[in-house]
């Protein structure tokens, strides 16, 4: 819709979905204590097995939304397309604040992350750097994450 990308405005669209469901919903409170110890999660009558079945279905279902919104912007369809982005995934996750560890989190951190990735990516699309910069700079950025959050952890 005009200068912003329909795939942006559903990236938000399903970030506030998630963000309210997530705080606002008894599941969500199931979804962070079984993330965050299991064992705990069960004692108090969490079924940790249903909540996480029920995170790979809504992954398999917002992966299969990217998917769709891939091939709307490509208009074509290639057997490796969205290889090697699992790494800028785990990075936008990590940069947002979410536990390597698990029980940690948020969907506006992960939103955010998110976009900080792929503005550097467009910078360095623009800048005409190599391909492996961005997969470098990525690798790095996950190093120092997960380091300040072990360095928080301890604090």
């Amino acid at each position: 819709i005009g200068a912003m990308p329909v795939q942006f405005i559903w990236f938000v669209g399903v970030a506030i979905l998630f963000w309210m469901f997530l705080e606002n919903h008894k599941f969500g409170n199931s979804v962070f204590a079984t993330g965050g110890n299991k064992e705990a999660a069960k004692a108090i009558g969490i079924n940790t097995d249903r909540a996480k079945l029920a995170c790979f279905m809504i992954v398999g279902a917002t992966a299969a939304l990217a998917g769709c919104m891939e091939v709307t912007r490509i208009s074509s369809v290639f057997p490796i397309q969205g290889q090697g982005l699992e790494l800028q995934a785990i990075a936008a996750s990590v940069v947002g604040g979410t536990s390597l560890m698990g029980g940690e989190g948020t969907i506006l951190g992960t939103f955010l992350g998110a976009t900080i990735i792929y503005t550097i990516q467009d910078l360095l699309l623009l800048l005409r750097a190599p391909a492996y910069y961005l997969q470098l700079f990525v690798g790095i950025l996950i190093i120092i994450a997960v380091i300040f959050n072990v360095i928080i952890k301890r604090t």
